[in-house]
Formats: C-alpha cells, structure tokens, sequence
C-alpha cells in the first residue's frame, strides 16, 4: 500500500515498514512509519492532540486492513489553526 503524507509532500511505501505507530510531543502527535529498530523513523502526519492523532490511525489501519492501495493521511486542524506573530514590529505602535 502507497500512503501520502498529510502535508501531501511525500509517498511512503507500506511493505517496507516493520511497523506503525503514533508518538506524543507537547505541542503535537505524530504518526510514523519504521522500517528497523536501527532506523530513525518516518513521519507520515501530525495532528493538533492524542484525540485526532488516533482517528487517523485508526483510518489507516481501516485502510491498510481493507486492502487498499493507497491512503492520504487527514490534514490536520494544527495546519489551520491561526498563528499569532510573536515579534516586536507588531508590539510597537509608532514613535521612537
């Protein structure tokens, strides 16, 4: 099976992978695809919390169970949520 990211950049090939899993960051979850215990591992979508990350896990494993030959991993709510700038152009306001 052929998986393309969530950010739509890459095609993972799924007979390569040893296994399939999900991972939590503080500010993210990913979901990565390994191919050896030796290997760093591949991430294949990011999602906004634990709750998202595991619907789209479960969707793949759907997928991959199904016999599919191809998946897109879900976008995610953290690619549209909106982004403060955090910079001090934006604090000042006129004057010297």
């Amino acid at each position: 099976m052929y998986i393309m990211d969530s950010r739509g950049k890459t095609i993972h090939n799924t007979e390569f992978f040893e296994r399939i899993g999900i991972m939590e960051y503080e500010e993210s979850v990913m979901i990565y695809g390994a191919v050896s215990a030796n290997v760093k591992t591949i991430a294949m979508g990011r999602y906004a919390d634990m709750e998202e990350g595991k619907l789209a896990l479960s969707e793949l494993f759907g997928a991959l169970s199904g016999g599919q030959q191809y998946f897109v991993m879900p976008d995610s709510v953290l690619h549209f949520q909106e982004r403060e700038i955090h910079d001090a152009r934006v604090k000042r306001k006129g004057g010297s």
